[in-house]
């Protein structure tokens, strides 16, 4: 069963990375303007 998820859920996933330090050395400022790129070359962020 799959889910739809939203740019939210990927900002949630992110902080919860960065809280349990799963994130892979990166800080959590990447992970969100690597979001922000994705969603200005897209116009919507969705992964299913």
């Amino acid at each position: 069963m799959s889910k739809l998820l939203g740019k939210a859920d990927l900002e949630n996933i992110i902080d919860g990375a960065t809280f349990l330090g799963a994130g892979g050395g990166g800080s959590a400022e990447q992970g969100y303007y690597l979001l922000n790129k994705i969603e200005e070359k897209l116009g919507k962020i969705e992964i299913e």
